[in-house]
């Protein structure tokens, strides 16, 4: 039986997360702590994806609430899982598209890749060398990043108010759903840590490295703590995905990046903090935005948080667009977050392709929330 490094995921884990080390055993997955936490999943009854963007780590979940996530890279583990004949995981695998003959296409398709980029050299460099050149920077550039545009992103959002809000009854329920989101993505380098400022804009945004902010017109705008739990894993997903960090890597030149893929992190690493001293507004692309999107239906999911919440806030959005001076007016959260009916039915699309779950609500006082807002008036 072989050792797999992994993570496990759990509330009964000091910080929600620990490095574990998973093995097989008769019909169950079994993460090990270093303290000596012994988790296991019922591999009959789990609920399993890989997720492309994490380089193919694997997720291994319970279908009821309030069990662990085991993770791995590791993805040789899924030969051991074929070999042991668990006839429901088998069908699971196959249902998920990584059965043998297709991870034999899988494979063959970077081969493909590889012969089309020695024909197609400047569509390798404005697409893909971005993506490798992001692989070999260090996270802790991204909190870097965070720190230097903090300061002057929250200050204009405040507009001259007083910055953070600190009044439990409206900080702590945030609190409650950031964490909750967290607590299932890979947080290795990142410092989640969110603010509530006071102000009239409706927006909310998660600097590189894990500073969030959300904003209290944002929070009166939101009709339930699922619609504040799909914006956020929205911009959790930009984070954990290192939007911001692709796009500067874009934009500092493609000398920098070939010079970081062969090992001269230091230029590049330069570089990218010298563009973040300029940068206050951060757009992204139809692509980052959709990548966003995708990662956060699957980060509700394993949160066990109805993702119907981000496609609801994102349609009052679009409707509160059309009714500003007639529709010529752009809010900022629009300005940084296009919603189109393509954007909203992928959404759909991806909340129709998770398992089957059961929601838990947030354990949060909404009503009291509101109130507090209310009274700030």
């Amino acid at each position: 039986m072989g050792a797999y490094q992994g993570l496990a995921f759990h509330a009964s884990l000091p910080t929600g997360r620990s490095d574990c080390t998973l093995s097989l055993r008769g019909h169950e997955l079994v993460g090990r702590t270093p303290t000596g936490c012994e988790m296991s999943l019922d591999l009959r009854q789990v609920a399993f994806e890989r997720r492309s963007v994490d380089g193919g780590t694997l997720y291994f979940t319970t279908r009821s609430p309030g069990g662990p996530v085991l993770t791995t890279p590791d993805n040789s583990l899924l030969k051991e899982l074929e070999d042991a004949r668990i006839p429901e995981f088998n069908l699971l695998i196959q249902a998920k598209g990584l059965s043998p003959w297709r991870r034999f296409l899988r494979r063959a398709i970077p081969v493909s890749i590889f012969l089309f980029i020695i024909v197609g050299i400047p569509w390798f460099l404005i697409g893909c060398l971005p993506l490798l050149v992001v692989g070999v920077i260090p996270r802790s550039i991204d909190r870097e990043i965070g720190e230097v545009v903090h300061e002057a992103v929250v200050d204009a959002v405040a507009d001259g108010r007083v910055g953070a809000v600190t009044d439990p009854a409206i900080a702590e329920p945030v609190h409650k759903i950031v964490e909750r989101l967290t607590a299932v993505v890979d947080r290795d380098g990142f410092d989640f840590e969110v603010t509530v400022i006071d102000s009239d804009i409706v927006n909310a945004f998660a600097l590189p490295g894990g500073k969030i902010v959300v904003t209290t017109a944002l929070l009166e705008f939101a009709d339930s703590p699922e619609e504040v739990a799909g914006v956020l894993a929205h911009e959790v997903s930009h984070v954990t995905e290192r939007h911001t960090v692709r796009m500067i890597v874009k934009n500092v030149g493609v000398m920098v990046g070939v010079s970081a893929i062969f090992g001269d992190t230091g230029s590049v690493t330069q570089a990218i903090m010298e563009q973040a001293a300029h940068m206050t507004s951060l757009s992204f692309s139809r692509s980052c935005e959709t990548e966003a999107d995708s990662e956060a239906v699957q980060v509700l999911a394993r949160a066990k948080v109805d993702a119907s919440g981000l496609r609801t806030f994102l349609q009052k959005m679009e409707k509160r667009e059309a009714t500003l001076s007639g529709g010529h007016a752009e809010s900022p959260f629009l300005s940084t977050h296009p919603v189109t009916s393509d954007r909203l039915e992928e959404i759909e699309d991806e909340r129709r392709d998770v398992d089957a779950f059961t929601p838990q609500p947030f354990e949060v006082d909404w009503a009291a929330l509101q109130e507090a807002l209310r009274q700030r008036k």
